[in-house]
């Protein structure tokens, strides 16, 4: 029986990194019943995982807190080292690659094959000078890396000088719903945690404009994070606390995608978006800025709209112009499931199964 052992640094949070992960894990399980599957955290926050875990699967954790990536690290390695031998893993594969520092080291001179998966953007790593020495020093000595998509598979090839073991695997597309029941309401939609790297900052200066220049239509921001209160301070004061809604974290999207027209997504660095192949499956336009991993989904001009990172001028006038004409929205909407069938869960889970 192989073991495949899943590394994280808190598989209980609600990211997309972890439904994904998650996800991934349940597939596996539930088409090959001689795998053993594990989830292996730095920490876990809640009893409870965010997403439902299949109860064939065993979770661990090393450590009661959380620990930043630094010197406190260096105390982990006999653990995951022990662990790794005590479970007999014969796959570990790092769910962030800043984990790739513990397994590296602690799979040394064990039959273990450690697969670092790449989720971020490559910008963002490189914005990062602790994320870029791990890249360097640790996964670039990976058995394999698997990066979201063909971008970031390249840039990564020619940080690390390495061609060989470096695969691209997108995320799977949520099931698509065979047809949308609700009717449709005069509002965008934004699904994430409320952070800088997201956009989330840039909400409010972009909602005052097409909100006041669209009286009916609302925005309604799904997610938690840092920044909510101040999203919600600034929404009052710009007199939106009406028409830009913060629902805060919620259980089940599904509904808020239903009844949305538009989708928005104004992150500044994303992997390959989890909400944006939701959207897609909801058949909504998407309106988001230009990176890797937007550029893999998004059609500029066909299935939706893509700008200039940080362009809010012009992403506000994108916006403008599909709210206003309801034509083109459904121009949109036709071309929404375009790249479905490159993002199916049974194309992604059979590219898996063959690194395995």
């Amino acid at each position: 029986m192989k073991t495949i052992c899943f590394f994280s640094g808190d598989i209980t949070r609600g990211g997309g990194t972890e439904r994904t992960a998650i996800r991934l894990a349940n597939a596996l399980q539930e088409k090959n019943k001689d795998l053993r599957i594990l989830f292996l955290s730095l920490t876990e926050g809640q009893r409870k995982p965010a997403f439902p875990i299949s109860p064939h699967i065993r979770r661990s954790h090393l450590s009661d807190h959380w620990i930043n990536p630094g010197p406190g690290y260096l105390s982990l390695i006999p653990k995951v080292r022990k662990y790794l031998r005590d479970k007999k893993v014969d796959v570990m594969i790092d769910i962030d690659v800043v984990l790739d520092v513990l397994s590296v080291p602690a799979a040394r001179r064990l039959p273990v094959r450690v697969i670092s998966w790449e989720h971020f953007d490559f910008s963002y790593e490189m914005g990062v000078f602790y994320r870029r020495l791990i890249l360097k020093l640790y996964t670039k000595k990976t058995d394999a890396i698997v990066t979201l998509t063909k971008a970031g598979a390249r840039s990564l090839s020619r940080y690390l000088g390495r061609e060989k073991g470096i695969f691209t695997i997108g995320n799977p597309m949520p099931s698509i719903p065979q047809e949308i029941k609700e009717p449709k309401e005069k509002q965008l939609l934004t699904v994430g945690h409320l952070l800088a790297v997201k956009g989330s900052d840039l909400i409010v200066p972009m909602a005052k404009e097409v909100l006041s220049r669209f009286q009916d239509w609302t925005w309604v921001v799904v997610g938690e994070g840092e920044l909510h209160e101040k999203l919600k301070t600034d929404a009052a004061e710009a007199g939106l606390s009406d028409r830009l809604l913060l629902t805060g974290e919620v259980q089940d999207v599904g509904p808020f995608y239903r009844k949305a027209s538009i989708y928005v997504c104004p992150s500044r660095s994303e992997g390959l978006p989890m909400t944006i192949l939701e959207a897609q499956a909801f058949r909504l336009p998407v309106v988001a800025f230009s990176m890797a991993g937007t550029e893999e989904l998004v059609l500029d001009k066909i299935n939706g709209r893509l700008l200039p990172m940080e362009d809010t001028k012009a992403m506000t006038e994108a916006l403008c112009a599909v709210m206003e004409d309801e034509s083109l929205r459904e121009s949109y909407v036709s071309h929404a499931l375009d790249r479905s069938e490159q993002f199916s869960e049974g194309r992604i889970l059979a590219e898996w199964e063959r690194i395995l």
